[in-house]
């Protein structure tokens, strides 16, 4: 698991708990949560190419299960007529 922090200093109206730490203290409290804190963008702002080939490929990407999609499992919904469930009343309010 790698956590990604967005640390633009607020929440809502805010400042985040996290975003009130210095750098030092926010990278030492990652450290001692088990987390190798890493840069995940280049200079360039593209992702780092070690970091993108953890990602998975083919039959494993989320999009590709089948529970996930919705495409390949799509079934048609049971659904009682909805004219059955209607009340009557005699005199309607107006």
């Amino acid at each position: 698991m790698l956590p990604i922090l967005r640390l633009n200093g607020y929440k809502i109206t805010n400042p985040t708990i996290l975003a009130r730490i210095g750098k030092e203290e926010l990278e030492n409290l990652f450290l001692g949560y088990g987390y190798k804190p890493e840069e995940l963008f280049d200079e360039n702002g593209q992702l780092r190419p070690e970091l993108a080939e953890l990602a998975p490929r083919g039959e494993r990407r989320m999009g590709a299960n089948p529970h996930a999609n919705g495409g390949l499992l799509l079934k048609n919904l049971k659904m009682p007529d909805f004219r059955t469930m209607q009340w009557k009343f005699a005199n309607p309010a107006v």
